[in-house]
């Protein structure tokens, strides 16, 4: 059986919020549930993106992607992957290992690229220094 109505917006695993088109909200049973606009994911993630940079503290950012993430599964993955940079150090306070591959000419970033990303955190082996 099909989800619809409010058990569509409440599992964040199938909820697109205002990504919805209008025929998706007809099929879903939607309208009236949501804003009238229709808004594309690529715009939400912009909207996303500014909000969290108008944030002062990372535990506020934390919370917000937290809360995201529980609503909208798309939509928070879509905001990682096209910020990874500058997520990652919110979401996740463990060491991030940047790939740096034999041979240095197929390494995802430099080594100058890897220590500018992480505020002068990242951890390098000597032989990439």
């Amino acid at each position: 059986m099909k989800k619809r109505n409010f058990e569509v917006l409440n599992d964040g695993a199938v909820n697109r919020s205002i990504a919805f088109t209008k025929k998706e909200r007809e099929e879903l049973g939607l309208r009236g549930l949501l804003p009238y606009p229709i808004v594309s994911q690529d715009m939400q993630v912009k909207r996303v993106m500014n909000a969290l940079r108008r944030m002062p503290t990372d535990i506020e950012r934390y919370s917000n992607l937290t809360f995201l993430q529980d609503r909208n599964v798309d939509l928070f993955y879509k905001v990682v992957i096209e910020n990874i940079e500058e997520i990652m150090p919110i979401i996740n306070e463990q060491s991030v290992i940047f790939a740096l591959s034999n041979p240095i000419s197929k390494a995802e970033c430099t080594t100058e690229q890897a220590y500018q990303w992480s505020d002068g955190k990242a951890i390098l082996p000597d032989y990439y220094v």
